[in-house]
């Protein structure tokens, strides 16, 4: 956007000095050219020509819109600077900042997945943690656990000013129970075939 800002800089430049510089040599054609463009423009305006004039109009008006808004809006810095430095400045890319609190975070226990953003606000960062945790999670004092390594490693560990940390608890979905399979009921019993004593064996029958 910058290359294309420097373009359109020059090349109007360009022209305004080239229009100053014809109007002041010959100044009486420069008006009578412009007098018979008006004149042109004004016999070309008709009630069929007018709306494809008022939507030219409306898509030029919208184009310098664009712009201006692109041409205003600040681009998000991607450094910040460092503190516990002496002797000069440092700055610390806030992408780096995002990949070791992902890394840090995400050593912790019951957390299944850390999501870490860094802004630079100023001379401090903006941190936003987005956590999955387990479902049985005591979700304070995860946070409080979340937040005491964003301190530790934002402002001991790096150096930096932390301005703001917000952290966005998301609970993971508690497994499905296990169906219960029933048991199958024990066989019945068969009772044991009755045996004669055996004084009744030895003596012969009659």
């Amino acid at each position: 956007m910058n290359v294309f800002n420097r373009i359109m800089m020059v090349l109007l430049f360009i022209a305004i000095i080239a229009l100053v510089v014809v109007t002041l040599r010959w100044p009486f054609a420069t008006i009578a050219v412009v007098r018979n463009f008006l004149d042109w423009a004004e016999a070309q305006i008709t009630p069929y020509t007018w709306p494809i004039m008022l939507a030219g109009g409306i898509l030029i008006g919208l184009l310098c819109l664009l712009l201006i808004i692109l041409e205003l809006r600040r681009p998000r810095r991607k450094m910040v600077p460092i503190r516990k430095v002496s002797g000069g400045k440092a700055f610390l890319l806030t992408e780096s900042v995002a990949r070791r609190l992902g890394w840090y975070i995400g050593r912790l226990s019951d957390i299944s997945r850390v999501t870490p953003m860094v802004w630079a606000r100023g001379s401090g960062v903006d941190v936003r943690i987005d956590l999955e945790t387990a479902p049985q999670v005591d979700v304070p004092m995860k946070t409080e656990e979340v937040l005491a390594v964003v301190r530790e490693q934002v402002e001991d560990k790096m150096g930096l000013k932390l301005r703001r940390v917000r952290v966005q608890v998301r609970s993971a979905p508690f497994p499905k129970e296990p169906a219960v399979i029933a048991a199958p009921p024990p066989p019945p019993l068969v009772p044991a075939p009755s045996t004669p004593p055996a004084g009744e064996l030895d003596q012969p029958p009659g």
